[in-house]
């Protein structure tokens, strides 16, 4: 009898519980998606509409402290103006001639030795966000350590593809660098707060000489 009692007991709690969720879904339905809206005035052939979030391609969002609301747009990629010309969707669609005439007309590039590397210009060339893109991100910086000799553009466009401001990037001089390279790479390094330039230089090559003293550094 006692078990009786307690099942009894139990049914009935559950048949409140069922009453009471049909009467709060009948007052009003709330926050779908983010759209709110009631129950007045809504006929039986009408459907909710509900917006859902769109993806923008080539874009970065960027976020405020929170990490959760939409703060400004950003285009995340600027084309480099050695290849503003270049169709990338052709090259990637696979259209055989215009890759073949590409490749019969290939471009050797050399820096510009008057290129402008005041942190305006630089920023302008590229985009480089000012906050973390989430919070997981923002508590685990990393640290990027680069031995360099030539070819600063190159690199300046690699630092934009990999920059986030809680990382740190450190970067050594080789000695045989050129005076221009070498200014150019200083330069750099007085735009960001988290971009380091060593006044040590070392006399590296590609067998590995000096390499770990340079990346010690």
């Amino acid at each position: 009898m006692k078990t009786l009692g307690i099942d009894r007991i139990f049914y009935m709690i559950i048949a409140v519980l069922i009453i009471l969720l049909v009467l709060c879904f009948g007052f009003h339905l709330k926050h779908i998606n983010g759209h709110v809206f009631t129950v007045d005035n809504f006929g039986e052939n009408d459907k909710p509409i509900i917006c859902p979030r769109v993806k923008v391609d080539n874009i970065w969002y960027q976020f405020n402290g929170e990490f959760g609301e939409n703060k400004s747009i950003h285009k995340a990629f600027i084309k480099p103006a050695v290849v503003k010309n270049y169709d990338c969707k052709r090259i990637f669609e696979k259209d055989e001639k215009y890759i073949k005439n590409l490749s019969s007309h290939r471009i050797t590039y050399q820096d510009d030795p008057s290129l402008p590397t005041d942190c305006n210009s630089v920023r302008l060339r590229n985009y480089f966000p000012v906050l973390p893109n989430t919070r997981e991100e923002a508590e685990y910086p990393i640290a990027y350590a680069r031995v360099v000799y030539k070819d600063f553009l190159f690199l300046e466009m690699e630092l934009a593809a990999e920059y986030a401001p809680q990382n740190f990037y450190c970067y050594v001089l080789d000695k045989k660098s050129n005076a221009t390279f070498k200014q150019q790479i200083h330069n750099l390094g007085k735009c960001f707060p988290n971009v380091f330039v060593s006044n040590n230089e070392f006399d590296t090559d590609s067998s590995g000489q000096q390499m770990n003293y340079a990346y010690l550094e």
